[in-house]
């Protein structure tokens, strides 16, 4: 309680507008949904999933898959209070369970974005599959089934937004400069709105979004078919991207 699952870590419109992150509600505010820039408001105020026990190697493995040390660091540690579902659900006290101190990952500062974007169809299926999975509160997952979502691309769009993305990656690898490279998802995400505006300033969006897309795509054209003919296998975000739209 007290939580909510935001999607403003700004990650890369429009193939993948935004991630996952946890965000504080002000308790005093009663309004703080449209202030902190919730799409589709829950209405418990809550943020629910599981909770998991890692040893220090397991920790730091998953940390490091976020980018944890590194100047590309997008995630932040957080403490909070975790309620079980038993202390709600379970009317036999014997089989209550204490709240418990966890940590858990907020999107760090420089980005985080002020209004939440419409995650990708992609994104979306897994965390409802995950909710699923883990057998969270039916509310809560049709919240997560409600939730607006990123249209799928028009199959020009989507190419050149993954070419895009390889010189994107190769730029992060090469220059290792986190405030270069930031510049163009910064750039794509002030155009972007999402799927809730009306349609003549998603179709304006669309057209700003395609602009700034070209010059990056007839570089990455060039670069990824030199790696397909050298035999440099892709890197694995840009690979399963390739096959989930394919």
């Amino acid at each position: 309680p007290g939580y909510r699952l935001a999607f403003n870590s700004r990650t890369f419109p429009p193939l993948e507008p935004a991630m996952a992150s946890i965000e504080p509600i002000l308790p005093q505010d009663s309004s703080c949904w449209t202030q902190c820039g919730a799409l589709h408001p829950n209405a418990d105020n809550s943020c629910h999933g599981a909770l998991v026990q890692l040893n220090p190697d397991q920790y730091a493995k998953l940390w490091r898959s976020e980018g944890g040390g590194t100047n590309a660091q997008t995630y932040e540690e957080i403490v909070v209070t975790v309620y079980p579902y038993y202390n709600v659900d379970d009317s036999n006290s014997n089989n209550k369970k204490e709240p418990v101190r966890a940590i858990a990952l907020r999107v760090r500062q420089h980005n985080r974005l002020r209004q939440d974007m419409c995650p990708s169809v992609r994104y979306m299926t897994l965390l409802c599959q995950g909710a699923a999975e883990l057998g969270l509160q039916e509310h809560y997952q049709q919240w997560l089934l409600d939730h607006p979502v990123q249209p799928v691309l028009s199959w020009m769009v989507h190419k050149l937004s993954l070419y895009n993305l390889v010189v994107y990656m190769m730029s992060r690898t090469i220059l290792k400069r986190p405030s270069i490279t930031r510049f163009l998802p910064w750039l794509l995400s002030a155009v972007y709105v999402p799927s809730t505006r009306p349609r003549p300033q998603r179709l304006l969006s669309n057209i700003a979004t395609v602009y700034i897309l070209i010059p990056g795509f007839l570089v990455g054209f060039v670069v990824r078919n030199y790696m397909h003919l050298a035999g440099i296998p892709p890197h694995p975000i840009l690979k399963l991207l390739e096959q989930h739209k394919s």
